[in-house]
């Protein structure tokens, strides 16, 4: 949970995309990347990405969804 305060309060759910630390060297352009990809994306069927840490570490924060099972009517599809 975010909590975002400036003369107010607002609170997401936030799901947290990181890469380990020994993986950083072999795939932090691809990391970097995909939040490239990510950030400039707009659709109701892909996870919003709200920002990106370039590390150390290296994060990708992104809109948290929850679990809706796929055919459901409130699942979009």
């Amino acid at each position: 949970m975010i909590c975002i305060t400036e003369g107010f309060s607002l609170q997401i759910d936030v799901a947290i995309k990181t890469l380990h630390q020994e993986h950083v060297a072999a795939n932090r352009d691809e990391f970097l990347r995909e939040a490239k990809v990510m950030i400039g994306l707009n659709h109701h069927c892909i996870v919003k990405l709200i920002g990106v840490s370039k590390g150390p570490p290296l994060l990708m924060v992104n809109l948290h969804i929850k679990e809706v099972p796929l055919g459901s009517e409130s699942s979009g599809v």
